[in-house]
C-alpha cells in the first residue's frame, strides 16, 4: 500500500508483506507517473499483467526477475476523483482478471480508512496548535460550557486571577466574573 504525498507528488510505501517490505528501497518513494505504481496513480486506472518480465510499465525488471515475479495487479485508492494512494500485488503465480474486481472492493475500503486516519492526524495537529496558542498567549483565555462551567483556562488567566488552573476547571465562571457582569 502506497499513500499519496501531494506536496511532493510521490507515493510513499506505508504497508507491505513479502519481499519488498522496506520503505527505504526505490519502491518506497515512487514519483507519480513513474513505474507501474506511479502510472496507476497518474491514470487513476487499475492495471493487471501476467507477464511482469517484459511489461514496459514494470521499470525494475532486474528485481522482478530476481524475485521471480510473474504477475502484478494494482488499483488506485480513490475518494471520488481524489487520489489517496495505490494498492498493489506482486505474485509468482498467474492472477485471474477477477483479481481487479476483488482489489476494487479492498481499495475502496482502504481509501476511506487512509483518508479517515489522515483527517484524524490533521485534527490532532490542529488541536495541538490551538492548545499551544492558548497556552502561550499573554492575554487571559477561558472556555466555558453552556452551563457556565469552566472547561479550560490558560496560564495567563491563572496568573491574573491568583487561582491555579486546577482550582478553576469545573467551577462556575461566576468565581471569576461575579453576576451580573
Amino acid at each position: 500500500v502506497w499513500t499519496f504525498n501531494a506536496n511532493e507528488n510521490v507515493l510513499e510505501l506505508k504497508a507491505s508483506a513479502g519481499q519488498s517490505a522496506d520503505a527505504d528501497e526505490p519502491q518506497g518513494r515512487v514519483p507519480v507517473g513513474k513505474s507501474e505504481i506511479g502510472r496507476i496513480a497518474e491514470e487513476k486506472r487499475p492495471h493487471l499483467t501476467n507477464a511482469v518480465a517484459g511489461d514496459p510499465r514494470v521499470l525494475d525488471q532486474a528485481s522482478a526477475r530476481r524475485e521471480g515475479m510473474f504477475s502484478f495487479a494494482g488499483y488506485p485508492l480513490l475518494l471520488g476523483d481524489k487520489l489517496v494512494g495505490v494498492l498493489a500485488v506482486f505474485t509468482r503465480n498467474p492472477l485471474p482478471v477477477t483479481t481487479l474486481d476483488a482489489l476494487s472492493v479492498v481499495a475502496a475500503n482502504a481509501a476511506v480508512g487512509i483518508e479517515r486516519a489522515d483527517s484524524d492526524a490533521r485534527l490532532r495537529e490542529s488541536e495541538l496548535r490551538g492548545r499551544v496558542i492558548i497556552d502561550t498567549a499573554v492575554d487571559a483565555i477561558i472556555t466555558i460550557d453552556e452551563r457556565g462551567i469552566i472547561d479550560r483556562v490558560n496560564p495567563a488567566l491563572a496568573r491574573m486571577s491568583g487561582f491555579s488552573a486546577g482550582e478553576l476547571v469545573g467551577q462556575s465562571v461566576n468565581l471569576l466574573i461575579p453576576s451580573p457582569d
